[in-house]
C-alpha cells in the first residue's frame, strides 16, 4: 500500500510539472476516477494500517492538492479532505498517531485551507456577491464558488478548527511548532475569509506564543506579533482573550490539576509577553490582573497551619544545636518554598514565578508593587501573605529587567533615574515593613508565613548591597537572629539560610564572624528589649548563643545587661516561664565566666586549700623538745650587750600636743608594708551579684528552678572561692536558703542541694564549722532516713539498682558527708558519728579513705577491725620483728 500510495504522488507530482497536465486532471472526465482515487488516500489518512502508509497516503493527497489549478474543482473534494484530517489530528486516547503523522498533516492541512480559502480567491465570490445573505447567481449558474457555499464552508471549517487547535496541549515540541505555524499561516493567508475562526486560531498562537523562537533557521517568520500589528482586530482578540483567561485563574488554581495549572500560567506568561511587545495597556485588564493574580496566590496557597501546631517540644537553652550550627556553619544559600511548598507544585510555582517575571516594564512592575505592598499594609486574611509574597517577587524581577529596551516601550515617559528612585524608595520601605514584621511579638502576627517573606526580602536586600548592608546589621541582624528561637522549624530554616546569605554578602568567612564582630549591635538591641520588658523568649535565648560564641570576653560588657535581668526577674517573678529563660541566661554566665582567665586577680592566681592534713609523727626529739621549758631555754640563750654610752638625747624635744598625738609615720611605714590587695574583676563581681540575687529565687514554686539555682551556686562557689574576702560574706548570705533546701520535697532538689553544700565545704571550709555543728542533728537523721531507703531499695532480686531515686540520695549525703569531714573542722563526736554511718563504705571507697584517715587514722583501723574487715587491712612491717596476722 505504501508503494501504491508513492506511485500517486509521484504520478500527481509528475502531473503538475508537465504542460496541460494540470487541465488534464480537471477535465470533467477525469474527475471520476480522480474521486475515487481521493477516497482511497483519505481512507489510507484515516485508516492505513502503519504510520508509513497514512504518511504516504497524506504525501499523496498533498500532491493531488498542488496540481488541481481550477478553483471549481476545489468545492468537489475540499469537505472530504477537510473531514478526513480533522479526523485524524483529533486527540484520542484510543488511537494515538504518531508526531511525524501530525506534523504532515498539519502541513497538507494548511496548505489545503490556505490554497482554497485564502483571501485572494475569496474576494472574487464576494465581488459576485456582495450581500451574503441573500446572494444573485442569475449570472453565474455554472459556477459552484457561490456565496452560499463559502458560508457553509466557513462554517464548518470553524467547527474543524476547534478540534484541530486542541493540540496545543500536545506534549511534543514538534507538533506546537507545527500547529503554531499552521494557525499563523490561516490567520495571515485566510483573515477576512475565517473572520470567525480568528479567535480560535488566535488563543491557539497566543498558547504557543515564542515558541518557535528555538527553531534553528536563522530566517524569520512571520509571528502573532506582526499580525496584530497589521490587523488591528487581532489586536482586540488578543487583550479579550487574556481577560478572560486573567478572570477564570483563580478558579484554575483552586482546583488539584497542577497540570491545567501549569497550562494556564504558561499561557498567561506568553501572552504578557505578547502584551509588552504589542504595547497593548489597559487600566482595566491592569487592576484585574492585580485582583486576579492575587486572589489566585491565596488560594493555591495551603491552608494556614497554626504555629503551635508546627511548634518542638519546649525548647531548651542550655542546647548546643545552635552554636554547633553558627560555629560550623551551613553552607544552605537557597529558602525554602514559601508558598507552594509542595513536591507536586514544583513546576506550577515555577510557571507561576516566570509569570511574575513578564508582567510588563520595569516601570509596570515598580507600581504593581507598590500596589500591592499599601494592601499588604492595610488589609487583613489570607490575601496579605500573598499581596506581600508578589510586591517581593515583582521587585526582584523589576531589579533585572532590561533597562534599556524599558526605556523605548514606556515611550521615554520617565528617565531611568527616576525610575531607579522609585525603585529604590518601594524597596526601602518593603525592608522597613519586613524588619517590622521581624520584630513583632509572634502573639501579634497574623500568619507566620509573613515571616518567611520577610527573611527573604532582608537577604535579598543583603545580595544587592553586598558589603554596604555592614551598615544596615545595626536594624537587621538580631532580627533575623532572634528567629532562632523560634520553635517553629520552618522560621528556623529560613534564618539559618538567611545568616548564610548575610555573611556571605558582607564577607565574612562564616555566620560566627558575622554575629562575633558585630556583637555589640546583638547586645544593645538585646537590652533595649529587656529595658522594654518584652517577655518573648527570644532575646534571652539569642544572649546564650552569643555568649557561648564570644566566650569570657563578652560579660565584661554585662553589667548592665545583667542588672536589667534583675529588673526584669523582680517585676516578673511570677512568670514561671519566663523566670526560667533569664536564669538560663545567667547560668551560662556564669558556666562561661567560670572558665575565665580573666575571673582571676591581677596578681595572680591564689591557692586555697581547706583539705585537712594527717597529723605529723611524733618523734623523740619532738617529745624531748615538749618537755623542755622554753623559759628557761631562752634565759639560757640571753646574754647581754655591751652598748657605747649615747652621746646624743634618743628623742628630739617636741612640743606637748605633738607628743599627744599618734605617730604618723609608723602607720604609714605599716601600711607600705603590707601587701595592697587587688581590686576584684569584672568578671567577679558579675558572678558574685549573681549568686546573691540567685537566693531570692530558691523559694520558687518550680524545683526545676530551684534545681538549676542550686547548680548555679555550686559551679559559682568554686569559682569564686578564691577571694575570701568576698566569698566568705556571700556564703554567709546564702547558707540559710541552700541548707533549708536538704529537706525539699523533690528529691532531685535535695540531691543538688548535697552537691551545692558539698562544693561550698570545699571553699570555705572552718568558717562552716559553727553552721554545720547547729544543722548537725538534722542533717545525721537525713543521712539515716537515705541510706535505709537506698539499702530497702538494693533488697530483692538482681543487682544493686544504682538509678533508683533512694540510692541517688545517699549518694549525694555521701558526698556531702565526706566534704565535710574533708574540708570542715568538726568535733570528735561528729566524726564518730560519720564514722559509724559510713561502715564499711570507708575502706571500700578510698576518697573515703583518705578523708577519714586524715582526720584520725587509728579511729579508722579501730572501726576496720572492730568490723573485722581483716581483707582490708594491711600487716605491719619492721625490721626485725614481724607481725602475726590475724
Amino acid at each position: 500500500m505504501a508503494e501504491a500510495y508513492g506511485a500517486l504522488a509521484l504520478l500527481f507530482q509528475s502531473l503538475t510539472h508537465t504542460f496541460g497536465g494540470t487541465g488534464f486532471v480537471s477535465d470533467p472526465g477525469t474527475l471520476l476516477a480522480l474521486g475515487h482515487s481521493v477516497s482511497v488516500m483519505l481512507d489510507g489518512i484515516t485508516d492505513g494500517p502503519t504510520p508509513g502508509v497514512q504518511i504516504k497516503a497524506l504525501i499523496a493527497l498533498d500532491k493531488l492538492w498542488h496540481c488541481l489549478q481550477d478553483p471549481e474543482v476545489f468545492p468537489k473534494f475540499f469537505p472530504g479532505a477537510v473531514s478526513a484530517l480533522t479526523k485524524s489530528l483529533t486527540p484520542s486516547s484510543r488511537l494515538r498517531r504518531s508526531k511525524k503523522f501530525i506534523v504532515q498533516a498539519l502541513k497538507v492541512f494548511k496548505h489545503i485551507l490556505t490554497s482554497t480559502l485564502n483571501d485572494v480567491r475569496t474576494s472574487t465570490i464576494k465581488k459576485i456577491c456582495p450581500n451574503i445573505e441573500t446572494p444573485s447567481v442569475t449570472d453565474h449558474k455554472n459556477t459552484s464558488l457561490t456565496a452560499d457555499w463559502l458560508k457553509l464552508t466557513t462554517d464548518k471549517v470553524k467547527l474543524a478548527l476547534s478540534v484541530v487547535t486542541k493540540l496545543r496541549n500536545h506534549q511534543s515540541e514538534e507538533v506546537c511548532q507545527a500547529l503554531n505555524k499552521f494557525c499563523l499561516s490561516i490567520l495571515d493567508e485566510c483573515h477576512s475569509t475565517l473572520i470567525e475562526s480568528s479567535r480560535i486560531l488566535v488563543e491557539t498562537c497566543m498558547t504557543l506564543n515564542g515558541i518557535n523562537s528555538v527553531d534553528t533557521t536563522c530566517e524569520r517568520t512571520t509571528n502573532l506579533t506582526d499580525l496584530a500589528l497589521i490587523h488591528s482586530d487581532l489586536a482586540e482578540v488578543v487583550r479579550d482573550v487574556m481577560y478572560e483567561w486573567i478572570t477564570d485563574l483563580p478558579r484554575v488554581m483552586q482546583a488539584n490539576d497542577e497540570a491545567a495549572k501549569v497550562l494556564v500560567l504558561r499561557k498567561l506568561s506568553r501572552t504578557q509577553e505578547l502584551l509588552v511587545e504589542l504595547n497593548i495597556r489597559s487600566p482595566i485588564l491592569e487592576k484585574t490582573l492585580h485582583n486576579s493574580l492575587r486572589d489566585s496566590i491565596t488560594v493555591a496557597t495551603e491552608p494556614l497551619v497554626s504555629s503551635r501546631a508546627l511548634e518542638e517540644i519546649e525548647p531548651n537553652l542550655n542546647s548546643q544545636a545552635l552554636t554547633t550550627w553558627t560555629m560550623v556553619g551551613s553552607s544552605s544559600s537557597e529558602f525554602q518554598p514559601t508558598i507552594m511548598l509542595h513536591e507536586s507544585q514544583t513546576y506550577t510555582r515555577k510557571e507561576l514565578l516566570n509569570f511574575v517575571a513578564s508582567l510588563g516594564t520595569r516601570l509596570l512592575k515598580i507600581g504593581m508593587a507598590n500596589d500591592m505592598l499599601e494592601y499588604t499594609k492595610s488589609a487583613s486574611g489570607d490575601s496579605v501573605l500573598s499581596a506581600y509574597w508578589l510586591c517581593f517577587q515583582l521587585l526582584k524581577s523589576s531589579a533585572s529587567t532590561n533597562q534599556e529596551l524599558d526605556e523605548l516601550i514606556d515611550e521615554l515617559l520617565k528617565s531611568s533615574l527616576t525610575q531607579y528612585d522609585q525603585h529604590d524608595l518601594v524597596e526601602q520601605e518593603l525592608f522597613l515593613y519586613s524588619l517590622s514584621q521581624l520584630t513583632t511579638n509572634n502573639d501579634e502576627i497574623r500568619d507566620w508565613r509573613l515571616q518567611l517573606v520577610a527573611i527573604e526580602v532582608v537577604a535579598e536586600r543583603a545580595k544587592k548591597m553586598q558589603r554596604n548592608f555592614r551598615l544596615e546589621l545595626v536594624d537587621a541582624l538580631y532580627a533575623i537572629v532572634q528567629i532562632l528561637g523560634s520553635r517553629n522549624p520552618r522560621l528556623r530554616g529560613h534564618a539559618i539560610t538567611c545568616l548564610n546569605i548575610i555573611s556571605q554578602s558582607c564577607g565574612y568567612n562564616s555566620p560566627s564572624d558575622l554575629i562575633i564582630d558585630n556583637v555589640d549591635y546583638m547586645v544593645n538591641a538585646i537590652s533595649l528589649q529587656l529595658n522594654s520588658f518584652s517577655i518573648a523568649p527570644q532575646a534571652p535565648q539569642v544572649l546564650v548563643m552569643l555568649i557561648r560564641l564570644t566566650g569570657p570576653s563578652l560579660i565584661l560588657y554585662l553589667d548592665d545587661l545583667i542588672k536589667t535581668i534583675f529588673a526584669a526577674l523582680e517585676n516578673y517573678h511570677g512568670c514561671q516561664n519566663l523566670v526560667d529563660v533569664l536564669f538560663s541566661v545567667l547560668m551560662e554566665i556564669v558556666s562561661v565566666g567560670s572558665n575565665s582567665a580573666q575571673l582571676r586577680i591581677a596578681n595572680g592566681e591564689l591557692t586555697l586549700d581547706h583539705c585537712k592534713k594527717s597529723p605529723p609523727i611524733i618523734t623523740l626529739e619532738d617529745i624531748i623538745e615538749t618537755y623542755v621549758s622554753p623559759k628557761h631555754s631562752a634565759e639560757c640563750e640571753f646574754v647581754p650587750s655591751h652598748e657605747p654610752f649615747p652621746e646624743a638625747p634618743w628623742k628630739a624635744d617636741e612640743p606637748l600636743d605633738e607628743l599627744c598625738t599618734p605617730p604618723q609615720c609608723n602607720e604609714d611605714h605599716t601600711e607600705a608594708t603590707e601587701i595592697q590587695k587587688p581590686a576584684p574583676t569584672k568578671t567577679y563581681l558579675a558572678l558574685l551579684s549573681i549568686v546573691r540575687t540567685t537566693q531570692y529565687f530558691l523559694t520558687s514554686p518550680s524545683p526545676m528552678l530551684r534545681s538549676k539555682l542550686l547548680g548555679l551556686i555550686s559551679e559559682s562557689a568554686n569559682a569564686l572561692s578564691f577571694d575570701q574576702d568576698s566569698f566568705l560574706p556571700l556564703v554567709n548570705d546564702v547558707w540559710p536558703v541552700i541548707i533549708k533546701r536538704l529537706y525539699d520535697s523533690e528529691a532531685y532538689v535535695c540531691i543538688a542541694a548535697c552537691h551545692t553544700v558539698a562544693n561550698i565545704c570545699m571553699g570555705a571550709g572552718d568558717f562552716l564549722a559553727s553552721r554545720i555543728s547547729t544543722e548537725w542533728c538534722e542533717l545525721m537523721r537525713l543521712a539515716r532516713i537515705s541510706k535505709q531507703k537506698a539499702m530497702v531499695g538494693s533488697q530483692g532480686r538482681g543487682a544493686k539498682n544504682i538509678y533508683s531515686q533512694g540510692n541517688r540520695m545517699w549518694e549525694a549525703i555521701v558526698v556531702l558527708l565526706t566534704a565535710v569531714v574533708k574540708y570542715v573542722k568538726i568535733m570528735d563526736i561528729m566524726y564518730d558519728q560519720v564514722l559509724e554511718l559510713f561502715g564499711s563504705l570507708v575502706w571500700e571507697r578510698p576518697e573515703i579513705l583518705q578523708a577519714m584517715e586524715n582526720i584520725n587514722a587509728d579511729a579508722v583501723w579501730l572501726a576496720m577491725r572492730g568490723l573485722r574487715a581483716s581483707s582490708v587491712l594491711t600487716t605491719p612491717k619492721l625490721k626485725n620483728y614481724k607481725f602475726a596476722c590475724q
